[in-house]
């Protein structure tokens, strides 16, 4: 089960990126109805690794080279902002700092 959480969330992690090219439409909250999903029915150890696998993607997104994949990381954090699961200072303290260490050029 946790396999197969981790791969859709890759998918729906790839749908973020074409947002912008699908009139936003893709990803609307499937992104996060999926992480509230894996909150409840995996057990706790299960979680944590698929939110550690979760961070490290958008990590990994937010300081692509590419800028739809960039987008797309942005487009991730803010739907998943609000989302209650663990700790949320931490959560926000984390986003904070991928969007604050990104390479966005003005």
């Amino acid at each position: 089960a946790a396999k197969r959480g981790s791969d859709t969330l890759g998918k729906l992690l790839q749908e973020q990126c074409h947002r912008l090219q699908n009139s936003g439409k893709v990803g609307n909250t499937t992104l996060r109805r999926h992480v509230e999903a894996q909150a409840r029915d995996l057990t706790w150890e299960s979680f944590t690794r698929f939110m550690n696998d979760m961070y490290n993607r958008i990590y990994q997104m937010v300081n692509s080279a590419d800028p739809a994949e960039r987008l797309g990381g942005i487009y991730a954090i803010d739907e998943l902002i609000d989302v209650q699961f663990g700790e949320n200072a931490t959560k926000i303290s984390r986003f904070a700092n991928y969007l604050r260490d990104a390479p966005f050029q003005v």
